[in-house]
């Protein structure tokens, strides 16, 4: 869902600018515009960008926020953000763990509980391939 306190849409030139400040200064932005070759504003999927936007904004504040080495780390306000987010989120984590292992994977966790299962201590690595073998499967990628 979109927020519009965090998003501005400019309909004259089909411009998507977001931009969500943080609590000392810290601000995101995200900004996107489309023409054609006769300088006509093109149809974009805001809503797709937007997504993009809000998982990418929550991302980078939970990765600032917890430094992947708090014991908190999915007790974060953030990765609660990208869980709620659902589905609309898994190939873009799909994406990061296949550039390299990644703790967001453990968002598919709990928006897929109980497809992984876990027996006893396993590398993020191996949880990491786990889920690049099986979402293709699922037809979530």
């Amino acid at each position: 869902m979109v927020n519009a306190a965090e998003y501005r849409v400019c309909e004259a030139n089909g411009s998507l600018n977001h931009s969500r400040p943080k609590d000392g200064g810290v601000s995101i932005g995200f900004s996107a515009t489309s023409f054609s070759a006769d300088g006509a504003s093109q149809n974009m999927n805001l809503e797709k960008d937007a997504l993009l936007s809000t998982f990418l904004t929550n991302y980078a504040y939970w990765n600032n926020e917890t430094n992947f080495l708090s014991t908190d780390n999915f007790d974060n306000e953030n990765f609660k953000k990208i869980v709620a987010m659902g589905e609309s989120v898994v190939p873009d984590i799909y994406e990061l763990i296949k550039m390299s292992p990644n703790p967001i994977v453990h968002a598919l966790d709990q928006i897929y509980p109980g497809v992984v299962d876990y027996k006893g201590l396993v590398s993020l690595q191996d949880v990491c391939d786990a889920w690049i073998a099986i979402l293709p499967l699922m037809g979530k990628v």
